[in-house]
């Protein structure tokens, strides 16, 4: 039995295609090269603002290494990082909304919060072939809360390149 309000469910249900058309579909794309082996981190800070509801989907296309740690922690405090930007999906508008009031990548992690999604990402044994993947963390955020979106290279030998593809859904 989920904890979510019916009218919550429904408008999740929509998914993608209902975001779209409502004009409050946003996607981000950022590209890390030579994530260290041996557990190099690379943090994304989110701050979401006083929506009701916001999707957030990602998927990950990687090169170099066979296992990267990915996980969501939820009232996380980050500082440092650079800006970043989120764009709307219908290009023929220009981006008078977002549902974030901060988004920084290469963050640093001063308050870790609680893990809510942890999954690990097993690529190729060849480790050098691309693996695509989309992660199913796919998870519904709470207004006015912070989140830190963590990729973690468990490689011991081998750095990975990571393109990393974050969908934003958000409505009223």
């Amino acid at each position: 039995m989920s904890t979510l309000p019916d009218a919550s469910l429904n408008y999740f249900a929509g998914s993608i295609a209902h975001f779209l058309a409502q004009d409050r579909l946003f996607l981000a794309d950022q590209v890390v090269q030579a994530l260290a082996s041996g557990g190099g981190i690379y943090n994304f800070g989110l701050t979401t603002d006083s929506q009701v509801v916001s999707f957030l989907k990602f998927g990950l296309v990687t090169r170099g290494s066979d296992q990267v740690l990915v996980e969501i922690k939820e009232d996380a405090a980050y500082s440092a990082g650079a800006p970043w930007q989120f764009f709307n999906a219908n290009r023929s508008l220009n981006n008078i909304f977002t549902p974030f009031t901060d988004t920084k990548i290469n963050v640093t992690e001063d308050t870790p919060g609680l893990t809510i999604k942890r999954q690990t990402l097993l690529g190729s044994t060849d480790k050098k072939i691309t693996s695509e993947q989309e992660t199913g963390l796919d998870l519904i955020l709470k207004p006015l809360t912070s989140y830190i979106l963590s990729f973690t290279n468990q490689d011991a030998t081998d750095s990975v390149d990571l393109d990393i593809q974050l969908t934003v859904g958000a409505g009223k």
